[in-house]
C-alpha cells in the first residue's frame, strides 16, 4: 500500500499543519473527525434576533450585541437576492480568470510572498478533497467546491452584498460597541470575502477565533463578520455554533494545529452552546473574537454560506509573530 493511503484508497487524514500554509490549496486536507460532544447545541434558539433586514437592527439588538457577541438578522435578503448571490458564486467558480488568480495566490503563499492572514482581495478556489477524482473540467461546480475567497473585486453582484448601506450601518453601531470610536468606523474594508460550502459530509470548522487568522491588533483593532445562508441552514448540516459572551470581556484564547488552527476541543467538549439555524437569506453578525465552530454536515443537503469581515478602513497590520504571541497556544506554553 502506498504511504499515505488508507486501506480504502482515500487519502488518510492529516493533522493540520500551520506552517504548510495550506489555506489557497486547490483541495482541502481530510482531517479527523470531531469528538461527538464538542457542539452540544442548548435547546434554546439564538436569543438577540431581529426580522426585517438590516435596517432591523436598532438599540435593542446592539444592547443583545454587547451581551452576547451576537446579532441574527432573519430575513436580511429575499429569496431572488439569494438566487442571485448563488448565481454569482456559480459564475466565479466558473471563470477562467479568477481560477488563474486562485493557482497564482496558491503559488506565492507557498513561497511565502503572500500571507492571507493580512487581509484583502486574494482569490482562492479549494474543492473537497473527494473532488480530485473528478476530470478537471467537470470540477467547476459549485457542489464541488468547499471554499471561496477574495472575490469581492471580481463579482459586482457580491460587492454590492458587502456593500449594502444598511448592512454597514449595522456593522459600524457594532464595532462602536465594541470600543471603536465613531471617527474610526466612518469608512470601512472589507477584509475578506469568503464563501463556505459544506457538501453532504463536508468537514467541521473546529471552534476558533478569527482574529486567530488576522494579522491585526485585536486589543486596538475591533472587526465584526457577517455570515449570510444561501440555503437551509440546520445543526445537522453544519450550522454555526456560538458560545455567547460580553462583547467587551471577549479575550484572545490559545489556538493549535489540530484538525485545523483551533481552539482545543477540552474548552468546549461537553458545554452547551448556541447553534444557529437560518433559512435562506437571514445573517449572523458576529464579534470575530466569539468562539464559534460548524461541524461536519452529516445531512444529505450542502449548506451554502456568503462571509465577510469588516474592519475600520486601513487598520494597522501587525505580522504572525505578534498574532501568534497572543493567539499562539504552544508559543503562550498553554498545552491541549
Amino acid at each position: 500500500m502506498a504511504a499515505g493511503m488508507e486501506a480504502s484508497g482515500e487519502a488518510a487524514c492529516e493533522c493540520f499543519d500551520l506552517a504548510k500554509r495550506t489555506d489557497a490549496l486547490e483541495f482541502d486536507v481530510r482531517t479527523a473527525p470531531h469528538p461527538d460532544d464538542l457542539y452540544q447545541a442548548a435547546a434554546k434558539p439564538p436569543e438577540n434576533c431581529c426580522t426585517g433586514g438590516f435596517d432591523a437592527v436598532g438599540k435593542a439588538e446592539l444592547d443583545g450585541y454587547s451581551g452576547s457577541g451576537y446579532i441574527v438578522v432573519h430575513e436580511a435578503f429575499s429569496k431572488q437576492e439569494v438566487q442571485e448571490i448563488i448565481s454569482a458564486l456559480a459564475d466565479v467558480v466558473r471563470d477562467d480568470t479568477f481560477r488563474a488568480a486562485a493557482t497564482e495566490t496558491a503559488r506565492l503563499q507557498a513561497s511565502s510572498q503572500l500571507n492571507l492572514a493580512n487581509g484583502g482581495c486574494n482569490p482562492v478556489l479549494q474543492y473537497e478533497n473527494s473532488a480530485k477524482a473528478l476530470p478537471a473540467a467537470e470540477r467547476a461546480d459549485l457542489r464541488n467546491v468547499r471554499k471561496l475567497m477574495g472575490f469581492h473585486e471580481h463579482s459586482k453582484t457580491l460587492r454590492a452584498v458587502a456593500e449594502r448601506p444598511a448592512l454597514q450601518a449595522a456593522v459600524r453601531s457594532m464595532l462602536m460597541r465594541a470600543g471603536a470610536s465613531e471617527a474610526e468606523v466612518a469608512e470601512l474594508e472589507i477584509f475578506q470575502s469568503l464563501a463556505l460550502l459544506k457538501p453532504p459530509g463536508g468537514r467541521e470548522k473546529p471552534w476558533h477565533q478569527d482574529n486567530a487568522y488576522f494579522n491585526v491588533d485585536s486589543s486596538a483593532v475591533k472587526l465584526v463578520g457577517v455570515w449570510i445562508a444561501l440555503s437551509e441552514v440546520s445543526a445537522e448540516n453544519g450550522a454555526m455554533h456560538v458560545m455567547p459572551g460580553p462583547v467587551k470581556e471577549m479575550a484572545p484564547r490559545p489556538h493549535f494545529s489540530r484538525r485545523d488552527w483551533q481552539i482545543c476541543d477540552s474548552e468546549f467538549a461537553g458545554r452547551d452552546c448556541v447553534a444557529v439555524p437560518l433559512s435562506p437569506g437571514g445573517a449572523l453578525l458576529f464579534s470575530t473574537l466569539l468562539p464559534h465552530g460548524t461541524p461536519t454536515n452529516t445531512s444529505d443537503t450542502q449548506r451554502l454560506a456568503l462571509q465577510f469581515h469588516f474592519a475600520p478602513r486601513g487598520a494597522r497590520r501587525t505580522n504572525d509573530a505578534s498574532r501568534l504571541r497572543v493567539f499562539g497556544g504552544e508559543g503562550l506554553g498553554v498545552s491541549c
